[in-house]
């Protein structure tokens, strides 16, 4: 089913993005400390080492007065393609959803460099905007379709990190490197004996 809608949306000539796109992309903060704020039109990943990689939620809200069908976001390497970048990745994404004015979903974009060095990935989605006589899935009378251009996304992919950690006693993992807060602390021990 996606396949077939993706294959119609691209024959049916799918946009890039418009002034008048019907979805606007927020930053999300999953713990509640903060409000959401909107997406700029460039944003930057922190520095990741290659083997990880960094989390970005990000709310997508259809912001027009008419219902959308979104049928998903993508990471392209080029402002204007649908070739995936492989450096990033989308996850938690539920594609080929109906949502009414107002209405939201959330995914989260994943930064994780395959290589050392500075990328560059596009976020794009597509999406088709309800009107009288279409319809979403219909091949004989689709939608007006289009494709939302919501940022330019930066990151640098470092060397990856030596991740040095001890099962303590009730035997969590606690790291020691990197970023170890405090020292690792072997207690007290008798000259004539040792702890491992």
């Amino acid at each position: 089913m996606r396949r077939l809608l993706c294959a119609l949306l691209l024959g049916a000539g799918l946009t890039q993005a418009q002034t008048s796109s019907p979805l606007t992309f927020y930053i999300h903060d999953t713990s509640g400390a903060t409000p959401d704020t909107p997406l700029t039109s460039s944003y930057a990943f922190a520095n990741t080492p290659q083997g990880s990689s960094t989390p970005l939620v990000i709310k997508a809200v259809n912001s027009s007065s008419s219902t959308i069908y979104w049928v998903q976001a993508f990471v392209s390497n080029a402002a204007n393609s649908t070739a995936a970048n492989d450096n990033f990745s989308i996850t938690g994404q539920v594609i080929d959803q109906v949502l009414a004015p107002s209405g939201s979903l959330f995914f989260t974009v994943n930064f994780a460099p395959k290589a050392t060095g500075a990328t560059t990935g596009y976020l794009r989605a597509t999406y088709q905007v309800q009107q009288p006589g279409c319809s979403f899935t219909s091949g004989a009378s689709p939608c007006p379709s289009g494709t939302a251009n919501a940022s330019t996304l930066t990151g640098a992919g470092i060397d990856p990190q030596l991740v040095l950690s001890y099962k303590n006693a009730s035997g969590s993992a606690v790291a020691l490197q990197p970023a170890s807060s405090t020292p690792f602390d072997f207690g007290n021990v008798s000259t004539s004996s040792s702890i491992t």
